[in-house]
């Protein structure tokens, strides 16, 4: 992507069979990248499984894409492809494993289901599976990793992986920021420099539902249709260039917040909370962490799946809270601090459940 001599593995791009959260079959793409230096540790090669945070919906956006392409500016409308997402996976490529991150499940229509947690962690276990054709040992140990709409993604993967990939011997999984609350998180962006991801989480409501997207599309402003229309061209950057900081009262004809709307109509408030995660006691060790002041990921929701799994009866949760000071309010800044300062707690954490392995990175890998 920016130095080919950093790659020392096989990379490949490809698509498989999963299952939507509406019970539909689905074929969804991933890429999977396995070093070509020879494994060190005991037993097969572990494979880490990553759901990506908010790419944006352009295909061009899809990490399987970007990773080939690198950072890429687009004109018409301006926009930046920036598969950031590169970060997590060269750290645990650089300690020997292989390493597989999927596209966010894509439906009928050929648009991204923002946020369906349950449709992206079935895809992520899918995905892991199908990776066995390329590389990955039938029998490897695996971690699971996501931050953000990653996060949650993760999240709902660790506690279905047990009923739904029983085949996967999942080890651990870190999962940071997660959007598991998605009422909460809808109403919390409004404003911020990510406002437009919540016509992203809208549109992947009313694609199951048609008839609801004409009534709630009468409900809208001209603004509001023209987003609902045109959000899904974007990568994450040109969101944040054309619509950050906008409020959704500016989408809705009476001029009242988006979430008002949403609340007058049941069968949206259904689907938002069936894809709550904490439903679901974990078959591993779970790392969950956000940052206290996340202005984009409200803290509150992620204590709530805290509580829930605790509730549940889990015993194997390591709850962190980034303590990091407010820096600049609805800029996502400490979203992405969140991340970046807990990167190597959360890579330590799925690492240090894994069989044993040779301290360092591994020769050719960007060491």
């Amino acid at each position: 992507m920016v130095d080919h001599k950093l790659w020392n593995a096989d990379a490949h791009r490809y698509h498989y069979n999963s299952t939507d959260s509406m019970g539909n079959a689905s074929v969804d793409s991933a890429i999977v990248v396995v070093p070509k230096t020879p494994w060190q540790g005991e037993g097969p090669r572990p494979v880490v499984a990553i759901a990506p945070g908010t790419q944006g919906s352009d295909p061009s956006c899809d990490p399987s894409v970007s990773m080939q392409t690198g950072p890429k500016v687009r004109i018409g409308p301006l926009d930046i492809v920036a598969p950031y997402e590169a970060i997590p996976l060269v750290a645990h490529l650089k300690r020997g494993a292989a390493v597989v991150m999927i596209d966010h499940h894509r439906n009928a229509q050929g648009n991204q289901e923002y946020v369906d947690n349950i449709s992206s962690a079935q895809s992520l276990l899918d995905a892991t599976v199908a990776a066995r054709q390329l590389g990955v040992a039938h029998d490897a140990p695996v971690g699971i990793y996501g931050y953000s709409q990653g996060g949650s993604a993760a999240a709902a993967a660790a506690e279905r992986a047990g009923s739904y990939a029983p085949e996967l011997d999942i080890r651990a999984t870190s999962a940071g920021g997660p959007p598991s609350n998605l009422t909460d998180v809808l109403d919390t962006i409004n404003g911020t420099k990510l406002t437009a991801a919540i016509a992203l989480a809208v549109n992947s409501v009313l694609d199951k539902d048609l008839e609801l997207k004409r009534v709630i599309e009468e409900e809208m402003s001209e603004d509001g249709r023209n987003l609902l229309d045109t959000v899904g061209q974007y990568c994450v950057v040109g969101l944040t260039l054309h619509h950050g900081l906008e409020t959704t009262d500016q989408y809705t004809a009476d001029k009242v917040k988006l979430a008002t709307i949403i609340d007058r109509f049941e069968p949206i408030k259904k689907e938002l909370e069936r894809q709550r995660v904490g439903n679901f006691v974990p078959s591993a060790p779970v790392f969950l962490y956000s940052g206290a002041n996340d202005d984009t990921i409200p803290i509150e929701q992620v204590r709530q799946l805290r509580d829930a799994w605790t509730n549940l009866g889990f015993t194997e949760l390591t709850y962190l809270e980034d303590e990091t000071p407010s820096i600049i309010k609805k800029s996502g800044a400490n979203h992405v601090l969140g991340m970046l300062n807990n990167l190597e707690k959360a890579t330590d954490f799925i690492w240090e459940h894994f069989p044993e392995q040779p301290s360092g990175t591994v020769p050719g890998l960007g060491d």
